[in-house]
């Protein structure tokens, strides 16, 4: 099998915006939070709780994929995400004019992140096992490279999106994220094309593979460890080149944007590389 330029596209977009999407966050949340009046505690939850609820829904929305397709389950992900970020930003809004505050705020901020956590999930592992499908061994390392350097290319452009339309506004890079994903969901509806009905002899049940495999125990640990210490430059950067530089709202996105974007291009190189 062999993957055309159409179906690589596709892919790459939905992880690509996706990946805009979430290093967004990681710009603007840090000083738009303390405007509304959260503390550091909250803020920072907010992100930790989503990224833990991906990582719990991930692979059931893989496994599920085996037996419905790979196209529903990447188009449920990637609605799912618009739809979340638009409540999200909406939540936020409300706050920012007065409307919501507190308590109250917090938990309806954390179950709108958490809710478009469990849903956006579905995107990567369906994206990702849709290559998987359609590969020859001789392609699948190439696209598959394609695939990780989008999400590397994401978390570039995510921070130098937020940091030309936080002059506009804070929130107007979450919208922006919803509107990019609503645009690559579309796409990737028209252009991807289907898989046969008769999904049983694409894909047959197999034992499912235990974190604690020794195959692959190494490698888990060895990621969770380097995503713990990437996690928390990027959960508490914007505090600390606020405070430092005793900055506003929109210059600390402005300031973080630009210093995530850096830092995502020397990944991205070598990523490329090596």
């Amino acid at each position: 099998m062999q993957l055309s330029r159409r179906q690589i596209s596709c892919l790459v977009l939905s992880i690509l915006a996706t990946a805009m999407g979430q290093s967004v966050v990681f710009a603007v949340l840090p000083p738009l939070g303390r405007e509304i009046h959260l503390s550091e505690l909250q803020i920072t939850s907010i992100v930790a709780c989503s990224a833990f609820i991906i990582g719990v829904a991930s692979p059931l929305w893989g496994r599920y994929s085996d037996r419905v397709g790979r196209k529903p389950v990447i188009l449920i992900g990637l609605t799912g995400y618009t739809l979340g970020m638009v409540l999200f930003a909406s939540l936020l809004q409300a706050a920012l004019i007065g409307l919501l505050g507190g308590l109250t705020l917090y938990l309806l901020l954390l179950l709108s992140r958490g809710l478009q956590a469990a849903v956006m999930a579905a995107s990567s592992p369906a994206g990702t096992a849709y290559a998987a499908d359609h590969t020859s061994p001789a392609q699948r390392t190439r696209v598959m490279a394609r695939i990780g350097a989008s999400h590397s290319l994401g978390t570039i452009l995510g921070p130098a999106v937020s940091g030309a339309l936080a002059t506009i506004s804070l929130l107007a890079p979450l919208f922006f994220a919803s509107l990019l994903t609503a645009a690559v969901a579309f796409y990737v509806a028209l252009r991807l094309p289907g898989e046969p009905r008769d999904r049983g002899q694409l894909h047959r049940p197999q034992a499912r593979m235990k974190y604690t495999d020794p195959r692959v125990v190494r490698y888990l640990a060895t990621a969770v460890g380097l995503f713990l210490g990437f996690a928390s430059i990027q959960q508490t950067l914007g505090f600390s080149i606020q405070d430092q530089m005793n900055l506003g709202g929109i210059e600390t996105a402005q300031r973080t944007g630009l210093a995530l974007m850096v830092s995502a291009i020397f990944a991205f190189s070598v990523q490329m590389v090596l």
